[in-house]
């Protein structure tokens, strides 16, 4: 029981480490050993972080198993205006973990429960403009898991998805005074929660072929906090509400081992992004009890009264067909090398990358390298006390530029990404 406490208390502290900034609203990879396969992973899910790939592989995991993984991730986006030469940055870095623990219960059932933050957009950018300033959108999934082993092959597995989401945009509004123009920086700020499910299938058809899927339901999280107008310090902070859609996804795959130590893995993973509408912002009380004390004091001041009704950052998603491949090769019984890629379009509709989501169709090349073996006892070498696993892997995306026809802000967006993670394991 004291290695189950201590990993309780590693998970917890590495689940609180510092986020810094991002860009880009993606799903990054959640665990290391998917990561170096370009996520071709539904068919194989072969450590604990099934748990999110394909929940029914756990069944197929014996004793108990811990599996955290860490990633590192840079990425540059610029937006450039080819007619003046001018390009602005959001160059911004980012750390996040992911956890899992499963539990092999009995032969034919087995439990499992996971932390991951799958969903993340974050961009800052050194420039005024009414569209987005800065943007922060979290979402992280505590997801408790079963499986079910049906027949020595065949498994299903089940998870509900309680989810706490985090979303701060900042906009900036300018106002024409008599003389001058003003600007005024509007802020919102909310979280919430929701709640969602998640099913998977795993058959494995004798030492060749192993097929896959898995389903993940769409979740409407309900979100409050605040609103004010940064700058303005008369004006008083408004309370409101907002909604946020998670899509769905839909994933199938398969892996094919001709031999066996070499495994090839391939996914279709279909989001369904269109069910996001957008981050949508609505105020508690109506506009005429919200401010007076603004229209008197800072009216002739602004020599225009703000307009404080509700709003809407329309994100323009579309569905997305995302292909992923993946090849694992074992040297021997305890050292694997990996390598993958991936093809993601974009999310946004054609000429719709703005500011908020500078999303572009993404290739993204994969390669790491796995351990997994015996760890002894420091008293008696001889005895083996559990068993480790370690993953590298390290990711390059190669995003294809676009242009946006967002009036007034109509740049042509591109990105730099690099990601290095790694995960370790432990068989107990």
């Amino acid at each position: 029981m004291k290695k189950i406490y201590v990993l309780i208390v590693v998970f917890g502290v590495l689940s609180g480490a510092q986020q810094l900034k991002a860009s880009g609203f993606a799903v990054f990879a959640i665990g290391a050993r998917a990561a170096a396969l370009a996520e071709a992973f539904v068919a194989h899910a072969d450590d604990a972080s099934a748990i999110y790939y394909n929940p029914a592989g756990i069944a197929f995991l014996q004793g108990f198993r811990a599996k955290t993984n860490i990633l590192f991730s840079s990425k540059t986006t610029t937006a450039s205006f080819p007619a003046s030469g001018t390009t602005y940055k959001s160059d911004l870095l980012f750390i996040r973990g992911a956890h899992f623990l499963t539990w092999s219960m009995f032969d034919r059932l087995s439990l499992g429960i996971g932390l991951f933050n799958p969903y993340i957009a974050r961009t800052q950018w050194m420039i005024e403009n009414p569209y987005s300033y800065q943007t922060e959108f979290s979402v992280y999934y505590l997801r408790p898991v079963v499986a079910f082993k049906l027949l020595n092959g065949l498994s299903i597995g089940f998870g509900i998805d309680f989810i706490i989401s985090t979303l701060i945009w900042t906009h900036t509004e300018w106002y024409q005074g008599v003389s001058r123009l003003y600007r005024v920086n509007s802020r919102y700020d909310v979280k919430g929660n929701g709640l969602g499910f998640t099913a998977g299938f795993l058959w494995k058809i004798g030492h060749i072929f192993q097929f896959g899927g898995r389903y993940q339901h769409s979740v409407d999280a309900n979100l409050s906090g605040k609103h004010i107008y940064q700058k303005v310090y008369m004006y008083p902070v408004s309370s409101v509400n907002s909604s946020v859609t998670l899509p769905s996804e839909y994933v199938l795959g398969l892996k094919f081992a001709p031999v066996a130590k070499l495994a090839l893995c391939f996914d279709l993973h279909w989001n369904r992004w269109s069910q996001t509408k957008g981050w949508q912002f609505q105020f508690d009380r109506d506009k005429d009890e919200r401010d007076p004390g603004f229209y008197a004091i800072w009216g002739d001041f602004l020599d225009k009264t703000i307009a404080s009704g509700n709003q809407n950052a329309k994100l323009q998603l579309k569905d997305t067909l995302n292909l992923k491949f993946g090849l694992e090769y074992w040297l021997n019984d305890r050292f694997a090398l990996r390598a993958g890629y991936s093809y993601q379009p974009s999310a946004v509709a054609e000429g719709a990358v703005h500011p908020i989501d500078p999303d572009l169709d993404r290739n993204i090349i994969s390669l790491g390298f796995g351990y997994e073996g015996p760890m002894f006892s420091i008293w008696d070498r001889d005895e083996v006390r559990n068993i480790l696993s370690f993953d590298f892997y390290i990711q390059y995306v190669l995003a294809k530029a676009q242009a946006s026809s967002i009036p007034d802000f109509n740049p042509v967006y591109d990105n730099d990404h690099l990601i290095i993670g790694g995960g370790l394991g432990f068989k107990f």
